[in-house]
């Protein structure tokens, strides 16, 4: 599927991929608003969003010991090497920021969120909160982004008014 978009690395074109961080931006703008590929950008950022949420589903119901082990493994590293590579930083980084976002027992939560058992009001698992809170945060971090590029002033709020 076409969607007008490219992915490069972490540092832009001609970079390699490391902690599974890449850039999106706009393949084509000539002739669209900047309204239109921003929520175009948005769009598609909603559907990576939930296609990777259905992939950590699968991780964890077909490969849960290797993952576990892949984050562990990369937290003891962090914790008790001497000497470290950048490059080996971002990538164990990556492995332990998925096993917090997963909610493996024993690594401390993200900032700002509670772990609670059951569900909340509306039915909602304690791991679909997260997750739906990460999409909006991640979201709203492409929204300020994409605007930023843009050129175009963040959006008003009742502060500044």
């Amino acid at each position: 599927m076409q969607v007008g978009l490219n992915v490069r690395g972490l540092y832009g074109e001609h970079s390699e991929v490391m902690g599974n961080l890449f850039q999106i931006s706009n393949q084509t703008t000539l002739g669209r608003s900047e309204r239109d590929s921003i929520e175009s950008l948005e769009r598609v950022t909603r559907q990576i969003i939930e296609t990777e949420e259905r992939a950590r589903e699968r991780m964890m119901r077909d490969a849960r010991m290797q993952i576990e082990d892949k984050v562990w493994r990369a937290y003891g590293t962090l914790r008790y090497c001497r000497s470290i590579h950048a490059r080996e930083v971002i990538n164990l980084c990556s492995a332990v920021r998925l096993g917090v976002a997963l909610g493996l027992a024993g690594l401390c939560p993200l900032r700002g969120r509670q772990r609670a058992a059951g569900a909340d009001a509306a039915g909602a698992s304690p791991a679909l909160r997260r997750r739906r809170a990460d999409a909006r945060r991640s979201a709203t971090s492409i929204r300020a982004a994409a605007r930023a590029a843009s050129g175009l002033p963040p959006p008003r709020t009742d502060r500044d008014a």
